[in-house]
């Protein structure tokens, strides 16, 4: 029950969207999974600090934006649960019928 996350790991920011909490990524160029769970498919690539070349204006800026704009993130981030929730009821229910 946060009102803002920031974090480095993966698992903590999946968890983050599940629960629609907003956040910033502290996360590396070379993590495939950032860019595929959180900036393609939930969207939040605007909350992404790549550290591979910190640069800490450009991270107080993402933050700043960010936690000013936690209500807005956490609103999308909803959807994005919403979203979540209804892939995985049809992905449970397919492999229901197989069964």
């Amino acid at each position: 029950e946060a009102d803002f996350m920031v974090s480095e790991r993966i698992n903590a920011m999946i968890g983050a969207v599940g629960v629609a909490t907003p956040f910033i990524c502290l996360g590396s160029e070379t993590d495939t999974r950032i860019k595929g769970i959180l900036t393609e498919f939930a969207g939040c690539g605007d909350q992404v600090v790549y550290m591979n070349d910190p640069n800490l204006e450009e991270a107080l800026d993402v933050l700043n934006r960010s936690y000013l704009g936690r209500n807005k993130i956490a609103e999308s981030l909803e959807l994005v649960g919403d979203r979540f929730r209804s892939m995985h009821k049809r992905v449970g229910d397919s492999i229901r019928l197989e069964l």
